[in-house]
């Protein structure tokens, strides 16, 4: 169970290394990212009025795998008080997540070829590493970055697929992040026990580029969107 929640965050996590993803990719242009317009459209009203107090919604939804059968995605929506510039460094800055992700013990590029970036991660759960490599394709006019596990490398799980979406909101003030994924860990944990822990994972892992973000962004105002409660996180 606990292997389960920390393969997924993980996976889900922030990556880093501004100086080793080319330029191209980790400058963000945002010329064909999803409007706030569109954005909003997915939300009922009274939900983005909890996404503008700070919380962090999360979903499931169901989707064919490539093996036609069907598997359930989850999701997390949370809005991030900084510019989508700032939240794309995070996001792409995959060589660091071991400075501010639990678990994680390793997170190294392997290899770039024009949109993927390769990453081999580890990640230690009580006395057991566990390995895996993903094919993460980059997307900075879209602001999306989609992963999948990359079955030529040595790998401890039976699947992954996943994306990030950046959506700018506020005119290009604030970030409203998508999170979206499914992982078979490939372990037997009872269906209802890991659908209870993964849905408590998810808010945490869309704070931990919050918090990332913030953290970097220090000396900037950390202003939180139009109809929050709260103005400034001290």
């Amino acid at each position: 169970m606990r292997r389960t929640i920390a393969i997924l965050v993980a996976l889900a996590s922030p990556a880093a290394a501004a100086d080793v993803v080319p330029a191209e990719l980790a400058q963000l242009t945002c010329s064909r990212c999803m409007t706030e317009a569109e954005a909003r459209n997915r939300f009922r009203p009274e939900q983005w009025l909890n996404l503008e107090d700070g919380e962090i919604l999360s979903a499931e939804h169901t989707a064919a795998g490539d093996d036609r059968k069907k598997h359930r995605e989850t999701e997390a929506t949370g809005i991030i008080p900084w510019p989508p510039e700032l939240v794309w460094q995070v996001l792409v800055d995959f060589e660091s997540r071991p400075k501010f992700m639990a678990g994680s013990t390793k997170s190294d590029i392997i290899g770039i070829d024009g949109n993927d970036v390769r990453v081999a991660q580890k990640v230690k759960v009580l006395w057991e590493e566990i390995r895996f490599t993903v094919i993460n394709t980059v997307d900075p006019q879209t602001g999306t970055m989609d992963w999948k596990i990359d079955r030529s490398q040595p790998h401890d799980i039976a699947e992954t697929t996943g994306r990030w979406q950046i959506v700018p909101i506020d005119d290009g003030k604030h970030t409203l992040l998508m999170y979206r994924s499914y992982t078979d860990t490939g372990r037997p944990v009872p269906a209802i026990l890991e659908d209870y822990l993964i849905k408590r994972s998810l808010p945490k892992i869309v704070d931990a580029v919050r918090d990332e973000t913030k953290r970097r962004g220090k000396g900037s105002a950390y202003v939180l969107p139009a109809g929050s409660s709260e103005r400034k996180n001290k």
